[in-house]
């Protein structure tokens, strides 16, 4: 059901009635495909209207800092552009491509964890080769001992 035919109108919703669906969307639940499909056509609703509205402001009152919000709106406008086309072949995809894919990315996941272990214990390595790691602990054992005495 889109917002027009809530409406009744063939006049595009405002702002503050999108902002009304959306916090309604959210309160719900359910986690079912459309409803979040739909949570992220609202968003993206709501940020086309700001960008819009940064723009108008952009043009009468020529701000340089509005270029950097207008900026940053139009990249999450973007990012979810990407994630409904996502959720739309996701959608589309068959059993069999949706678990190719969820494998594909374990796999992925396991290479860059054993990735950045291998890099914190070469780094590990690297201080004790240093000596820089005992020394430390040599100071903080020799320096109890005095204060024990």
């Amino acid at each position: 059901m889109s917002s027009n035919e809530v409406s009744g109108t063939d006049q595009a919703p405002t702002l503050s009635y999108m902002l009304f669906l959306h916090r309604h969307k959210l309160r719900s639940r359910a986690k079912q495909f459309a409803k979040e499909l739909s949570l992220t056509q609202s968003k993206l609703y709501i940020t086309d209207t700001l960008i819009s509205d940064t723009k108008k402001q952009l043009y009468q009152h020529r701000g340089l800092n509005n270029v950097g919000i207008l900026n940053r709106e139009r990249l999450f406008c973007n990012y979810l552009k990407r994630k409904i086309n996502k959720m739309l072949a996701w959608k589309e995809m068959s059993s069999e491509q949706r678990m190719q894919m969820k494998q594909a990315a374990l796999v992925i996941r396991k290479a860059m964890e054993s990735q950045s272990n291998e890099e914190e214990n070469s780094a590990k390595r690297q201080k004790l080769d240093d000596g820089s790691v005992f020394m430390k602990t040599e100071k903080v054992q020799l320096s109890k001992l005095d204060h024990s005495c």
